[in-house]
């Protein structure tokens, strides 16, 4: 840091790297003590040019305007040809008159007020800050943040189309501070603090930072809507009327409205329409949206509605129940989404299908319905789209008897642990029955069935480390017969034997084959314990079995698990199968005798009997 005498004033100079001159150390420039009417920077000092004004040094507290020095006796500032950046307030020098630019600077010319960077048409400062009326060139494009801070005038006049603003450009200034709203060009700059805002018909945009800066009011009238960027600071506008009927209306934008319970469209707008404070297509065919807020429990489609469209009622957060009249035939995707405290949907019956969830943005049709317990599908629905139902608080579904594919992820529900699918069904997405339980399927059908209670979470990669599934029993029927059978799907299946029950399940029958490759394969020793009784007891007497030597090996804790839980009938198909020790029966009549099961005594105490004996221990068994 260098202090130096320039033109009857001084400076102090700061080594910087210069970017735009490939590294090279340049100089930084500020005031020090100003004792000359004009004030010319220096343009070099010692070979290095001075490339950076800055009305401060850089070991001054930058935050602290009280600390920053003040020089009255300028009155002209004149920047060489040098300079690429400023950075200086306004009010550093509060009597001046005129500033100057070098014609041969690259990057700033000024009109005798302001500077303006030449490759943007970007008004930076306005260091003359006093005076009564300001005007700002038609070729003014953009403001830069603080140009007008402290500025001391008050009216300011802009010639062209309103440029682009930032957020502080003038803050502290006396223009912001004595008007109660201010409007530039077609943008509505600054409004008064007020609970209804009626926007005059000329305006066709918002600043910005409009209410961020001063508060949402609680009614707003308006020929235009807000932006995306307005709608984080608007939470307490409840009541919106628009004026005009040509304004676009961008439904994405009012659905990240989430305070308005009311809407108004002028009357005979060229797309939408509103009634009772819900919007719909001009032709009243499509309902577009029912407000986030809006009161009220209940809610009953229109008739002549055709289509509930994409997010209609998304986040809203006082219906408990909507009916669809019967002319209602399509939704978009996510039209019920994070309805907080939605329990009842009456489903029109014409409806065949509940759409995926958007690819880029999910929300699946009833995603984050926390309080929906119970739907009954339409039974014409062929198709339940993914993500349909996942994280909601569904406990039961009711299937149509012609739905033939479930999306991905589609019934991932924590508390629907029990689901009964129809025969029609031909395939399942994966991760659809992520948390079932208890599956009712018939033999041949719902292809995809191991993967949708087995994989991973949505958006987990599928090599992801230590993958935890859960077990889930699928009760199998059999198209032609009564007959049922059991397919067990385990939960600590290693992820790479994950295919045998894959291809175990995905034929016309179940290849039991297959099917039994899985027993090594199980890490958690009740699981497979689970596995093995039910392929013992599902193999017919002399057929190879796979499953006799593991359970002689765990046939006392086998038994002890049967009897614990109460399942007789499955323990005395186990003791007629002859692959107990005598040892453990030993220990099992015990153990049935300590917990009071009669029945299952009498048959361990025969068994033993008639096999000392040498008979045939298993001849009297009637099961």
């Amino acid at each position: 840091m260098t202090e130096i005498e320039y033109k009857g004033n001084r400076f102090i100079l700061e080594k910087v790297t210069a970017y735009s001159y490939k590294g090279q150390e340049q100089y930084r420039v500020s005031f020090k003590e100003i004792a000359c009417e004009h004030v010319f920077l220096p343009e070099s000092y010692e070979g290095v040019a001075v490339t950076m004004c800055a009305g401060y040094a850089s070991n001054q507290i930058y935050w602290d305007r009280e600390k920053f020095p003040h020089f009255e006796k300028a009155k002209i500032l004149h920047i060489p040809a040098s300079i690429q950046f400023i950075d200086i307030h306004n009010d550093i020098f509060p009597e001046l008159e005129r500033v100057d630019v070098d014609l041969s600077n690259k990057y700033f010319f000024t009109d005798g007020r302001l500077i303006i960077r030449r490759d943007k048409m970007e008004l930076v400062y306005c260091p003359v800050c006093r005076g009564e009326s300001l005007e700002i060139p038609e070729y003014v494009r953009r403001i830069h943040d603080d140009a007008f801070e402290g500025t001391m005038y008050t009216e300011i006049r802009f010639l062209g189309k309103a440029p682009v603003i930032s957020s502080d450009a003038f803050k502290r200034s006396r223009w912001l501070g004595s008007q109660e709203s201010i409007i530039i060009g077609d943008m509505l700059y600054k409004i008064p603090e007020d609970d209804r805002l009626e926007v005059p018909d000329h305006i066709r945009r918002f600043d910005p930072y409009v209410f961020r800066r001063y508060g949402s009011p609680r009614e707003m009238v308006t020929p235009v809507l807000p932006g995306r960027l307005h709608m984080e600071y608007l939470t307490d506008c409840h009541f919106l009327k628009l004026t005009s009927r040509t304004a676009p209306v961008n439904m994405a934008c009012l659905r990240m409205w989430e305070s308005l319970e009311d809407v108004e469209i002028a009357e005979g707008h060229r797309q939408y329409r509103t009634v009772d404070g819900v919007i719909y297509s001009r032709d009243g065919r499509v309902l577009a949206w029912y407000p986030c807020h809006k009161r009220g429990d209940t809610f009953t489609v229109p008739d002549g509605v055709q289509k509930i469209a994409e997010f209609a009622f998304a986040n809203q957060a006082y219906l408990k129940r909507i009916t669809m009249s019967d002319s209602v035939r399509a939704l978009g995707a996510g039209a019920f989404s994070n309805c907080r405290m939605l329990e009842h949907v009456d489903f029109s019956p014409g409806i065949r299908e509940i759409p995926d969830a958007s690819i880029y943005r999910r929300h699946g049709m009833f995603e984050g319905c926390s309080h929906l317990k119970s739907i009954v599908l339409p039974d014409k629905m062929t198709y339940l789209g993914s993500f349909a139902f996942q994280n909601s608080g569904l406990q039961s579904i009711e299937l149509g008897e012609k739905l033939e594919q479930i999306g991905e992820y589609a019934l991932m529900a924590e508390k629907l642990e029990e689901i009964r699918l129809p025969s029609s069904v031909k395939r399942v997405g994966r991760g659809s029955l992520f948390y079932a339980k208890k599956v009712t399927a018939y033999e041949g059908t719902a292809r995809g069935l191991v993967s949708a209670v087995n994989t991973h979470w949505p958006g987990e990669k599928e090599s992801a480390p230590n993958l935890k599934w859960s077990s889930c029993w699928v009760e199998v029927l059999h198209r032609k017969s009564e007959k049922r059978d059991s397919f067990y799907i385990p939960g600590s299946l290693k992820m790479s034997a994950a295919y045998h029950l894959e291809y175990a399940w995905n034929g016309d029958h179940i290849d039991y084959e297959e099917y039994d490759q899985c027993l090594e394969k199980l890490s958690d020793s009740d699981e497979k314990l689970e596995f093995a009784q039910y392929g013992l007891l599902r193999k017919r007497d002399g057929e190879e079995n796979i499953y006799e030597d593991y359970v002689r090996r765990v046939s006392f804790k086998l038994g002890c698990r049967l009897l614990e839980q109460g399942r007789e009938k499955e323990f005395l198909s186990l003791l007629k199968r002859d692959v107990i020790g005598e040892n453990s029966l030993q220990k099992l009549l015990k153990y049935s005798n300590e917990r009071g099961e009669t029945v299952c005594s009498a048959y361990i105490a025969d068994f033993l009997r008639k096999k000392k004996g040498g008979k045939k221990a298993s001849s009297s068994f009637r099961i």
